[in-house]
Formats: C-alpha cells, structure tokens, sequence
C-alpha cells in the first residue's frame, strides 16, 4: 500500500470514531421520569417530613396493641394476689364503718339574762352525762363554799377563771363538748351581763341553735324580758346571726315549786315575741328544768322530780 492510501485509511477510520463518540448511548443513560402529585415542601432541611395526625399522637401514649383481627385493646392489667385483695376488703369495710358511726357535729350557743343560771344548767348536764370528773365536782364544791359562792360550785365548771370566779359571772365564751346518740355538740356557754355583748356575738356567730335560759323565779323574769334586759337583745342578735332554732329551758321551776300557771305565763310571753323575732314555732321547744338539782337535763328519774311528773 502506497503512503497515500494509508493515509486515506486512517482519516476515515478517525472520522468513524468521532461520529460514534458524539451519538447518545441507550444503554449509558436512561430519560428521567417527570415526577407526578404533589410536590414536598423544604422545612430547613434536604430530607422532606411526613406529617401525623394528632390523634395518632394521643394514641401511642395509650400503650394500645393490635390483635390478630385488627383491634386495638389495652394490655392486661397483672392479676392482684390473694393477701393484696383481702387487704383491700378490710380497708373498705373499715372505711364503711367509720363514715356509719360519724356523728354530725352541731354547735349551740347557751344564752339568756345575767344570773338566768346558764353556767349552772350546762355544769350540772355535763357532770349527769359524766363529761365533768367526780373530783373537780369536789374540788368546785369546797372551793366555791370556801369563797362564800356554794351556789355556784356547778359553774365553776364551765367558769374558770380566778375573776369569773370570784364576781360570780361569765365573761367569756365558756367551751365544752357533749355526745348524744346522733349528734356531736359543741357548747358555746356565753355571758350574759351587758357588759359582755361582744363576747356573747362572738360564740353566737358560731352556733347552729341556741339555748335560751329563763328564770321562773317571780321578778327575775320580767327583769330580764322587759326592756333593757338581756333576754329580749339575745334572742334578736342570734337570729339575726342566722340561728334559726332555739330550745327555751324555763330554770329554777323548783322555786316556784313547780307552779304549772308560772310555767305557762311564762311561755304564753315568750311565743309571741319569738315569732315576732323571726323563730319558726316549728323550731321553737319549751323545756322545763331545775338546773340546780338536776332535774328534767338527762332523766326524770331522781326525787326532786316528783312535782314534774305528777
């Protein structure tokens, strides 16, 4: 072969090859699909998020598993032990129990005219109902006979205080407690000498009833029911306190030896000005009483008593 049809040979076999290099490969490179739907959004970062629903959300902390059908139940709870379930039986009973043998509490403000022997009625029911000891009993007799007092041994157990003690009259609110077979009482004793008003407000607001104290005697009475006495003011301010019940123990029929026309007069005075005061009849009770010899507080059954149930 000449040097001119090898030269020839060689352009046209370059000329073949650049014509092969500039033709696209199918099997080299492959046409991109155009993406369909919708399109991610970037939030701060490369990698798109899938979003949850909220409900989902709350459903994972519930701790659920899918059964065999597809319905989410709760794991079992693990089964208590026979000691463990009988403790648990004895805790209810007793808490059964204790809510049976709970007594409703209710407070009662004792009220009435200076020397009506307020103190005197609720020392003499505390010691009958045995809430006041046979030695202070004792020690309250010697020492108010030592003082020239014996007639007040009874309250000294609700006045204890040395100047109480020794002018002959509540001061202050006197507290005590007593049970019955419903109720567990508050006693609220307070003063009835004018001077001490504000003291006697003080135990009123507290009350949910009163007691009202009266002497029968002749002349005390109508002392303390007249105007100025302190019979009439107690009754308006513990009603308008809100004490709506009030139990009327007419003291010291003993005196007037058990006289029924006293008994009545006395409370034929008395229903009036309560109604009139804002005391329902239906809440309103008239007990006779003699304080000092303990008749009519917790029995009938003693000798003194035998004019009452004549």
């Amino acid at each position: 072969m000449s040097a001119k049809e090898r030269e020839k040979a060689l352009k046209k076999a370059s000329g073949a090859a650049s014509a092969s290099s500039s033709r696209p490969s199918s099997t080299l490179s492959t046409p991109t699909k155009k993406k369909t739907g919708t399109s991610w959004k970037k939030s701060g970062s490369s990698t798109p998020g899938r979003s949850l629903d909220p409900r989902q959300l709350d459903l994972t902390a519930l701790n659920l598993s899918k059964d065999e059908d597809g319905d989410a139940r709760p794991d079992e709870m693990p089964q208590m032990s026979f000691a463990q379930e009988k403790l648990l039986d004895e805790a209810k009973r007793a808490i059964e129990a204790q809510g049976e043998n709970e007594k409703k509490g209710v407070s009662m403000v004792v009220i009435g005219h200076v020397d009506a022997g307020k103190s005197t009625l609720m020392g003499r029911l505390l010691y009958e109902l045995g809430r006041l000891e046979e030695k202070t009993r004792l020690l309250n007799e010697r020492g108010s006979a030592k003082v020239g007092k014996s007639s007040f041994c009874w309250a000294w157990g609700l006045d204890g205080t040395s100047e109480e003690r020794e002018r002959g009259i509540t001061m202050d609110i006197a507290l005590q407690s007593l049970v019955t077979p419903h109720r567990q009482v508050t006693i609220l004793d307070a003063p009835g000498h004018k001077d001490f008003i504000p003291n006697m407000i003080s135990g009123a607001s507290q009350a949910d009833c009163a007691l009202l104290v009266i002497d029968a005697a002749y002349g005390e009475f109508e002392a303390g029911f007249e105007r100025g006495g302190q019979t009439r003011e107690h009754l308006l301010l513990v009603r308008s306190l809100g004490v709506a019940q009030v139990i009327v123990a007419i003291n010291k029929l003993d005196q007037v030896n058990w006289d029924k026309d006293r008994y009545g007069e006395i409370c034929s005075l008395l229903r009036p000005f309560l109604v009139q005061s804002g005391f329902h009849p239906s809440k309103t009770k008239f007990v006779p009483v003699a304080a000092m010899e303990g008749v009519n507080l917790a029995t009938r059954d003693v000798e003194a008593a035998a004019a009452l149930n004549a």
